[in-house]
């Protein structure tokens, strides 16, 4: 054999000899994540750290995403209370592998109430009589100048040391970047002015994109006030007065016309919300459209005179499948009675009516949907003395009903009104999950001015409750703004309004203020306290 042929079998054999055996394993692929505290209190910094021996990882999750380098460590706070999830995934070739750490938040009651530590005054108005008293009667929510940020729409109606009517002034609020307040003309027609301001609705009544504000009085409101309805017309540059802004060929008079109660409903089922108005006699209707017009519908049979009007919801009473009108109001003797009034398609069937007297003292009811389930529940609030403008009673009653078979009123849950505070509540209940925690709602009240009290709002803190079987119950713990403790929250008994301004998912708050500007003189402040908390 010569020596050619020699070395190719000596090639084969090395190269045979390579093929058998087997390459070397590589190393199990690990990912390793941890936090330095699992449980970090509201606004304390924790850190993550990680390793892995994959060529590639990745990040995600609400706060984290993206590629990460194999090693390192990143820093977190949040304001946000809640569970969190960070997951790493990381690959090597076609093998993959993850980690996830759970960090749970826990944020305080307070927490949630970080206003900063001073106030910017959005608005100063000038009063000629520093002995007259104001307080918030109606406000608004909504986004007025279409800027997607919350603002305000608020009714300041203003009494002398006896209890009497001397003028009711109305303020446009704008939040978002440039937040700022301004006084808005009320003067409707003739020289007259718009003196209501217990009831206001909101809708684009003339359907140009901007909302408009109905007006008027209530049923409770004592004579010196007078019966009086305006509209106040939404555009870009803000509101105006203008009762001319809809077509009425009906006997309704805005400033003589005695309202008993008025609320949105949809008259003609198009799905938008048209202005519903109920006198003694009638029923008037200001139909959305872009040539918006007042209907009337007279009424027979009506009792409606004999009782005062408090409050009223559209609502399935009876659990029958069909709605029906339901007004909340009290006698000459101040019993309590609900009258329901039932629909059919767009008729009031005023002659099929029912009243029921074993009712509670209602001056306030409100829909909303508090347990998820199939039918919506009712709140209720009232109080001790029910007449306006009084509120020297304290409230007595905070209810949400919810339907057992077909009375709602069978069951309820009650909430503690701190009876030992003396406070009375506003009618402008505020249902927002403020904290965030996906239980449908938390109860947010500003408190009413009367001599004697410090509080300024109510807080109504929802709680969901799972027993063994894992049935979910609710309940309510009660508070007010001073015993909460909050800080750089030194006002007392102001008229406030809680909502948020710039888009950040905590609420801010509004409070109006009477005070001696630089030269002594009287003036009416709106002052604005940003939270912080998020």
């Amino acid at each position: 054999m010569n020596s050619l042929k020699r070395i190719i079998i000596l090639l084969s054999l090395i190269v045979l000899s390579s093929c058998g055996e087997d390459p070397e394993p590589l190393d199990e692929l690990v990912v390793e994540l941890n936090a330095s505290n699992e449980n970090p209190n509201y606004n304390t910094p924790f850190t993550l750290t990680w390793s892995s021996n994959a060529s590639q990882c990745y990040a995600s999750g609400p706060l984290w995403s993206g590629e990460k380098e194999l090693s390192g460590s990143e820093e977190f706070t949040i304001k946000r209370g809640g569970n969190y999830t960070f997951i790493l995934e990381c690959r090597r070739n076609n093998e993959f592998k993850n980690q996830a750490v759970a960090i749970s938040v826990n944020k305080t009651l307070q927490d949630h109430f970080i206003f900063d530590a001073t106030e910017e005054s959005l608005l100063t108005y000038p009063l000629a009589d520093d002995s007259l008293n104001y307080s918030i009667t109606s406000f608004q929510r909504g986004d007025f100048n279409n800027d997607v940020f919350g603002d305000l729409f608020i009714a300041l109606e203003a009494r002398n040391i006896n209890g009497g009517f001397e003028e009711t002034l109305f303020f446009q609020v704008n939040g978002g970047a440039e937040t700022g307040a301004y006084l808005v003309d009320n003067v409707v027609a003739s020289g007259e002015q718009c003196q209501g301001s217990r009831v206001l609705l909101r809708s684009d009544i003339n359907s140009d994109g901007f909302d408009d504000i109905f007006v008027a009085t209530s049923d409770q409101d004592d004579t010196s006030v007078g019966q009086t309805a305006c509209l106040f017309m939404g555009s870009a540059t803000g509101f105006s007065a203008d009762n001319s802004a809809i077509q009425n060929d009906t006997d309704f008079d805005f400033f003589s016309t005695e309202i008993k109660f008025a609320q949105l409903a949809d008259r003609n089922s198009d799905g938008l919300p048209d202005i519903y108005i109920l006198t003694n006699d009638a029923e008037y209707w200001i139909i959305r459209s872009e040539e918006p017009a007042l209907e009337k519908v007279e009424i027979e049979n009506s009792i409606l005179s004999d009782y005062t009007i408090t409050s009223g919801i559209i609502f399935d009473f009876e659990n029958t499948g069909s709605e029906s009108h339901v007004f909340t109001g009290y006698d000459s003797t101040n019993s309590p009675a609900y009258i329901v009034v039932p629909v059919s398609g767009v008729a009031t069937e005023w002659e099929n009516l029912a009243v029921y007297l074993d009712v509670p003292l209602t001056k306030h009811i409100q829909i909303l949907d508090f347990d998820s389930d199939a039918t919506l529940d009712v709140l209720v609030l009232g109080d001790e003395n029910i007449n306006l403008p009084s509120t020297t009673g304290a409230s007595s009653l905070l209810r949400v009903y919810e339907y057992v078979d077909t009375n709602f009123l069978d069951s309820y849950i009650e909430l503690d009104l701190l009876s030992e505070r003396g406070i009375n509540l506003s009618t402008e209940i505020y249902i927002q999950d403020f904290d965030l925690d996906a239980d449908g709602g938390d109860f947010i009240i500003p408190v009413n001015t009367a001599s004697g009290v410090t509080d300024n709002f109510f807080l109504g803190l929802k709680q969901a409750n799972s027993d063994d079987d894992g049935i979910v119950t609710y309940s309510f713990d009660s508070y007010t703004d001073k015993l909460i403790g909050i800080p750089n929250f030194d006002f007392e008994n102001k008229p406030n309004i809680l909502s948020d301004f710039n888009f950040d998912l905590d609420l801010d708050i509004v409070v109006i203020s009477e005070s001696l500007d630089a030269n002594g003189d009287s003036v009416l402040e709106i002052l604005l306290k940003e939270n912080l908390s998020n």
